[in-house]
């Protein structure tokens, strides 16, 4: 069993897709669940509908209480426990409802934050390889067993293909052909201060830079922190003497739409400690190269897959090393 936000197409289910496409189904029974997650990163797709019931065997939409969802998930006897994107803000139902366990063996493919969840339920975190060792996701952190594989356990973009996007350009998004244009898409929930700081740092080292951010994600916070994070972003160019003249900060966008903002980016600046997947991947398909920091972290989605794909070039070890590359 693997639970996830959304059977619609997204993020969360392609991964899941992804994930079990090579599953023997005459070895595997796979049930998938889900909390019914909705917002404007997914999209009604009968294609992939058809898809996703080719490789998973059954769906299951759980109720919204601790009780009936664990009720739900204990019917159907499972063996093993897949906890995929566990993405939650503060104690929510799911949370409790796995606080105890549902299945024998029990294991998170991807937490939503950079350390896994540390529930007592969960026997293993999945999770990628380092190509550095002395990077390397630290057992005696974690009370879970930590499972290393090699390129990132969840990756859902599955195509270096650029797709159609609305006419974005430079202009529309109050940038000059002359700006050198680093670029963050992260939500403001990911630009925690170090993280911020550190790609001002390259912005200010680099004359006619600017920092281009699009923190309004509509699939996490969208604008509900907009006041926290501009207080932020102000004291922390302030800090470093940059000018905000030379930031520039994005609307919520549609994925479609920030895929055309990257595009008109010269490098992208990948945050951390909780990195950035799908951007990730959609700056590589445009060519615009994901500056990265290795981390200790099982969610480091984006320093697997730069690595995996032969781009060790583009990873840093430390924040010296991140802001100088």
């Amino acid at each position: 069993g693997v639970l996830c936000r959304t059977f619609e197409k997204g993020p969360d289910s392609e991964a899941v897709v992804a994930f079990f496409q090579r599953f023997d189904p005459d070895r595997y029974e796979i049930y998938a669940y889900s909390v019914g997650f909705r917002d404007r990163v997914v999209s009604r797709d009968p294609d992939f509908d058809a898809r996703f019931d080719g490789i998973i065997g059954h769906r299951r939409e759980l109720p919204t209480d601790p009780s009936g969802i664990r009720a739900r998930i204990l019917a159907d006897d499972l063996d093993v426990f897949l906890y995929a994107n566990a993405t939650t803000y503060g104690i929510q139902p799911m949370d409790i409802a796995l606080y105890h366990r549902v299945a024998p063996v029990q294991a998170v493919l991807n937490s939503h934050l950079p350390m896994a969840m540390g529930y007592p339920s969960f026997d293993a975190v999945i999770t990628g390889l380092s190509d550095d060792p002395g990077q390397e996701v630290s057992q005696d952190q974690h009370s879970e067993t930590i499972i290393r594989v090699p390129g990132p356990v969840i990756s859902y973009l599955t195509s270096f293909e650029p797709r159609q996007n609305p006419a974005l350009d430079r202009a529309a998004l109050g940038l000059s052909e002359t700006d050198i244009v680093m670029m963050n898409a992260g939500s403001s929930m990911k630009l925690r201060h170090e993280s911020l700081r550190a790609m001002m740092r390259a912005v200010v080292d680099v004359p006619d830079a600017k920092l281009l951010l699009a923190p309004y994600n509509p699939g996490w916070a969208a604008r509900s922190l907009a006041f926290a994070f501009n207080v932020q972003v102000a004291e922390t160019a302030a800090e470093l003497g940059l000018e905000m003249s030379r930031i520039v900060i994005l609307g919520e966008l549609s994925v479609a739409e920030a895929e055309a903002a990257l595009s008109c980016a010269d490098i992208y600046l990948n945050p951390f400690p909780h990195g950035g997947a799908t951007m990730t991947h959609l700056a590589l398909i445009y060519g615009v190269p994901p500056v990265t920091l290795r981390r200790s972290s099982t969610r480091s989605i984006d320093q697997f897959l730069v690595a995996s794909l032969g781009f060790e070039d583009l990873l840093a070890s430390t924040v010296e090393e991140y802001v100088a590359l």
